[in-house]
């Protein structure tokens, strides 16, 4: 494998939550000829990892939460006043951590297509979507 594929495998990095996967290469690229021997090594590989959710079941988090009231809170000698909040909708930090590590596993997955695998799911930007085409088209039948 190409030391620019290496580099690949050891990304996804975020101070947010110390991310910081850094899953081996596979030397096995999806052709017509190998889906078994590469999809049980794959899957082997996110399992190691805990990750193989993302292809197998994936099931993003929803992408905002829900943010109850707060009622105003008079200052006291001992603490400051706390201005009151509507309830409102806000962006998950789950979700983003999720769409994070989906990216990543899908960028992996990626490294192991041989060229012509990988027009099948070249605008693919979630996993969801190439896991089922690469079965369809390439699992022995």
């Amino acid at each position: 494998m190409a030391s620019g594929s290496s580099s690949i495998l050891n990304l996804a990095t975020t101070t947010a939550s110390a991310l910081n996967f850094q899953i081996p290469p596979i030397n096995i690229k999806l052709d017509r000829n190998n889906y078994s021997l590469w999809h049980t090594t794959i899957i082997s590989a996110l399992e190691t990892f805990d990750l193989e959710d993302f292809v197998l079941n994936p099931k993003p988090p929803s992408a905002t939460i829900e943010v109850a009231a707060v009622q105003a809170v008079a200052a006291t000698a001992t603490s400051p006043a706390i201005a009151a909040v509507e309830a409102h909708t806000a962006p998950n930090p789950e979700y983003a951590l999720w769409k994070k590590r989906d990216r990543f596993v899908l960028l992996w997955l990626k490294s192991t297509l041989s060229d012509h695998t990988s027009s099948f799911v070249a605008r693919s930007t979630l996993l969801k979507s190439p896991g089922k085409r690469l079965k369809n088209c390439f699992k022995p039948k």
